[in-house]
């Protein structure tokens, strides 16, 4: 059982944009083993982080992201090791633009 006034001194949890900082790539982190684990790192791994982030900056910019019906997204979690959604997530992509812009 825990003392009560360590309960009591906690403090409230507050949502702040430091929680939100972008992970430092340049050293040991569990998350992208894939590019960097230890001396024999991927020489390529920040060209593959710049084109994953312009083209997920290109899917932004140049569509529009709806649910069909525009029914919220379902987050909760399915029973894996992955953590794979309960239920698919089906987006519908509207061009931003006139199409002949893009050709």
């Amino acid at each position: 059982m825990a003392p009560v006034y360590i309960i009591e001194q906690q403090a409230s949890f507050e949502a702040s944009p430091r929680r939100a900082q972008s992970p430092d790539v340049s050293r040991q982190h569990f998350e992208f083993v894939p590019f960097r684990s230890s001396r024999r790192s991927c020489p390529g791994y920040t060209f593959g982080l710049q084109v994953s982030h312009l083209t997920l900056a290109q899917l932004l910019q140049g569509f529009e992201f709806t649910t069909p019906l525009n029914m919220p997204i379902d987050m909760t979690e399915g029973l894996s090791i992955t953590l794979p959604k309960a239920t698919p997530l089906e987006v519908l992509l509207n061009l931003r633009l006139a199409s002949k812009l893009y050709q």
